[in-house]
């Protein structure tokens, strides 16, 4: 639920890893470096995750019992150590701002002390509270099946002792922010120079590849007959990062590397035999159709995620229908609705879970857009391709029709880099036309 695991430009690409693990070699911890993860057997991974589960479980007890606890109790040393480690911690880096709330946690940015240039991201729960605990604790538990993926934000550490209270979740840090604060500032860049507010079709592209990428990865290479749902897909969980021989350190990339996040909430599927089905646990706004947020959540979900994230992406826009049709079809069903000059109740719970989500095209021009497909704000807008409207229309069908993270792998990829290939050439004949 967390929205960005930002950094300042001065910390571009640097995932202070070795810093994180020598600050850490005193004290036991839990979970190795993710690029040891591959060597480690799976048994040992199991036994310290379930070292976490402990330890946490350990601390729900201890939290609920009277408070007269001997001053040499267990307890005031498990404390003790926590605090140790928290303070060698703090030797070494140097808290510089939060980077993002959540439901289950705070994200704070760290820089070393010794070397500017190094920062990482440090996750712990929200508010000290038990249930932001056990989130955290799943989350890790979940980051522990993922292998390291060129889409996929993998955790740096993890450990089960932190003060006031564990686990702590080390990540590498997305110099770009998320989704939503990389698209704010390529608009801001375009309007700099005078050009209009509108994301180049490459990015839309990339992005669209790179998620296809990662949801085939967890939906169909984790397992064998083991599939898993992220079940929070939506912009503010992909963050995005520079990539490899990216010269021009003043503007934004227009082909970034796009990283899906926050595995809290990451579910099996199909449902394993003796667990109780999870439904849909994501963001309203980016939520499937009613009948598919019923449990078992499915990959499908995942995928009309990436269909509305790509709406926001194109359009600027929460992908669900305006205020105005809502309370039209509610006047209409004589059900009651919300005040439309009331933002607070709009952006309650109760209603933001009311609002669906719904599919607009983003290859037609904008009086279509304005006149058929609710579109209500004012956008800076200029129509894509006919052939990335085909693809991101695909996301949106009935569940039967919808295609699989692995079918838009095998087959849309391909064709998605053709496509930004032939941009690129296009454009290159133009400005030698110009010239």
């Amino acid at each position: 639920m967390l929205k960005a695991y930002a950094e300042p430009k001065r910390c571009r690409s640097i995932m202070a890893q070795e810093g994180a693990t020598q600050t850490m070699s005193t004290q036991t911890t839990i979970y190795p470096i993710c690029e040891d993860r591959r060597s480690i057997d799976k048994e040992v991974t199991k036994h310290a995750t379930d070292s976490v589960l402990k330890d946490t479980s350990k601390q729900q007890v201890e939290a609920n019992k009277p408070s007269k606890i001997p001053l040499f109790s267990k307890a005031t040393k498990k404390e003790t150590k926590d605090i140790t480690l928290y303070n060698l911690f703090h030797k070494h880096w140097i808290q510089e701002r939060v980077l993002g709330e959540g439901g289950d946690g705070i994200v704070y940015l760290y820089q070393s002390r010794k070397q500017q240039s190094k920062c990482i991201a440090v996750k712990i729960p929200r508010n000290n509270s038990i249930s932001a605990r056990n989130g955290l604790v799943q989350e890790v538990k979940n980051l522990c099946l993922l292998e390291p993926h060129d889409h996929i934000l993998d955790m740096c550490h993890a450990t089960g002792g932190w003060w006031p209270c564990g686990p702590a979740i080390f990540l590498p840090v997305c110099e770009l922010g998320d989704l939503i604060s990389y698209r704010e500032s390529w608009c801001a860049q375009q309007a700099s120079e005078r050009k209009p507010k509108h994301v180049s079709e490459v990015t839309i592209w990339k992005l669209f590849r790179d998620m296809a990428l990662a949801l085939n990865y967890i939906h169909h290479e984790l397992g064998s007959g083991i599939r898993y749902v992220h079940n929070d897909f939506k912009p503010a969980n992909i963050l995005v990062v520079t990539p490899p021989g990216h010269t021009e350190h003043e503007t934004l990339p227009e082909e970034p590397i796009f990283k899906l996040s926050d595995f809290a909430r990451l579910t099996t599927w199909p449902t394993p035999t003796g667990q109780r089905a999870q439904g849909f646990d994501g963001t309203p706004e980016y939520a499937p159709p009613k009948l598919e947020q019923i449990a078992p959540v499915q990959p499908s979900a995942d995928i009309w995620g990436l269909g509305a994230t790509l709406q926001f992406m194109a359009l600027g826009i929460h992908p669900i229908q305006s205020q105005e049709a809502f309370v039209l079809e509610r006047k209409a069903q004589a059900k009651p609705y919300p005040d439309l000059e009331d933002k607070r109740e709009w952006m309650s719970e109760y209603w933001r879970q009311r609002i669906p989500t719904v599919f607009r095209p983003i290859h037609v021009a904008k009086a279509v857009l304005c006149k058929e497909h609710d579109l209500h704000v004012p956008i800076d807008y200029q129509p894509y391709s006919a052939r990335l409207g085909y693809w991101y229309a695909q996301l949106w069908k009935p569940i039967a029709y919808r295609p699989k993270a692995s079918k838009l792998a095998s087959l849309a990829i391909p064709h998605m880099d053709d496509q930004i290939e032939r941009i690129k050439k296009l454009r290159q004949t133009r400005k030698k036309i110009s010239d």
